[in-house]
């Protein structure tokens, strides 16, 4: 998906083009079908707030416009309704949230730079990736299932050639995270909150076990690399996720921490998980499909 604003008389040639709804504002409410796409969503600059300052639906004092792309292709639309993009009033900055279930990246088209991306997780499960997971395998800007990430450019043009794509490496790791937790909270029949609290070594074991499992290979969405006893057992015998799960099991006194080949090998036995797993592959697979540029 990008931002892209495509002005009159320019003679640029689009391969589809969007129309841009500017939500919960009075009058002249729309946007020309300035936006076009790589085969995702793309947002417009335009649009004005009336004069009493309306802010659009699901968006924010500082960033008041909504931007609502309209897919041409029944395709896109599963993937832009997850998406919600509000502009600031001169369209500098913008405030994404993600009410995906997957991770994505963002990037700059070839005619624009990046812009400094500052996230703002609001789940206690997207923030623990984001402190013990991501740091190991991403050095770029991203944004994880329910985060909200303000992004500030330079210039109006570097707003618009704003794209994110899925991010399957990331989406897999969480995937494994929440699994993992799970699992751990299944068996000592305590709380993610208790268990897994800043610092802790049961927190580290899950990520060390979930990271292990992306440099396995494995990935969202792939039928040859995928959720089972095999994969999971290989996970579960990768050093580093053997030793930071024996730790959490010596660390903590109070909870009886389960055994690794428990907790991670034993996963896909559990209904419940491989659903999500094959859940999370299905929209990966297929919006990867639709976008394939980062998978």
């Amino acid at each position: 998906m990008r931002t892209s604003e495509n002005r009159r008389g320019t003679g640029v040639l689009v391969a589809i083009t969007l129309l841009f709804v500017l939500t919960g504002c009075d009058g002249g409410g729309t946007t020309d079908g300035g936006g076009t796409t790589d085969g995702g969503g793309t947002t417009d600059g335009g649009g004005t707030t009336d004069g009493a300052g309306t802010v659009g639906l699901g968006c924010q004092e500082d960033w008041p416009l909504r931007l609502e792309p309209t897919a041409q292709t029944d395709e896109e639309l599963q993937f832009l309704d997850d998406i919600v993009i509000c502009s600031s009033s001169d369209g500098t900055s913008r405030l994404f949230i993600n009410n995906s279930d997957v991770v994505w990246y963002f990037t700059a088209a070839e005619t624009g730079e990046s812009g400094n991306y500052v996230p703002y997780p609001t789940d206690d499960g997207s923030e623990r990736f984001r402190d013990e997971i991501a740091p190991s395998l991403a050095t770029y800007a991203y944004m994880a299932p329910d985060d909200q990430v303000v992004a500030v450019y330079r210039t109006l043009e570097d707003a618009e050639s704003t794209q994110w794509y899925i991010d399957r490496k990331l989406s897999t790791a969480l995937a494994l995270q929440t699994i993992f937790e799970d699992r751990v909270e299944a068996l000592t029949q305590s709380t993610v909150v208790r268990l897994f609290a800043q610092g802790s070594a049961a927190r580290k074991a899950v990520a060390a076990c979930a990271v292990a499992g992306v440099n396995a290979g494995v990935l969202v969405g792939e039928n040859d690399v995928g959720f089972n006893a095999d994969t999971l057992g290989a996970i579960a015998g990768e050093a580093s996720c053997a030793s930071a799960w024996l730790t959490a099991e010596q660390a903590n006194s109070e909870i009886r921490f389960p055994k690794v080949t428990a907790a991670v090998g034993s996963a896909a036995e559990v209904g419940e998980h491989a659903s999500f797993w094959a859940k999370i592959g299905e929209y990966a697979q297929l919006g990867c499909r639709i976008m394939p540029r980062g998978c």
